[in-house]
């Protein structure tokens, strides 16, 4: 990891970068600015480099949207991202917490076995159109 990395929580100012990179890395933009979402940002040279969002429900924490600048990758800033993001986590309550990618690995939801509050929530629903009681996607 670059060692002048800061991680820390975004700003309103953050969303157009936070934007950027999602968009540079081919994931949803949905959630930006959002109340419900928490986004962390990594820093570095004064600009932002990388997020991460956290979703919590309940007891359960769901990571997701998290990503780095290509001129970035591979200096493990998304593992800073991550770690941040379930210290917080942890430090308000969780006990327990889901990841969500994408990518080259043919991941897909509802491969999960994810926990009760998450999979029955309205916004996992909405979001990735299948209730986890009956692993059908919902029209």
């Amino acid at each position: 990891m670059v060692k002048s990395v800061q991680i820390r929580a975004a700003k309103a100012t953050d969303w157009s970068s936070i934007v950027d990179i999602l968009e540079c890395c081919g994931l949803p933009t949905d959630v930006v600015g959002d109340s419900s979402h928490f986004f962390q940002v990594a820093v570095l040279g004064g600009q932002v480099v990388g997020c991460a969002c956290t979703e919590k429900y309940d007891e359960t924490v769901v990571v997701r949207s998290v990503a780095v600048t290509p001129e970035h990758h591979g200096q493990h800033i998304t593992i800073h991202l991550v770690g941040t993001a379930l210290t917080r986590a942890r430090a308000e309550g969780c006990t327990r917490a889901v990841l969500i990618t994408a990518g080259d690995d043919d991941f897909s939801p509802p491969e999960l076995e994810l926990p009760e509050e998450v999979s029955l929530s309205a916004d996992f629903v909405r979001r990735f159109g299948i209730s986890r009681k009956s692993k059908e996607p919902i029209d």
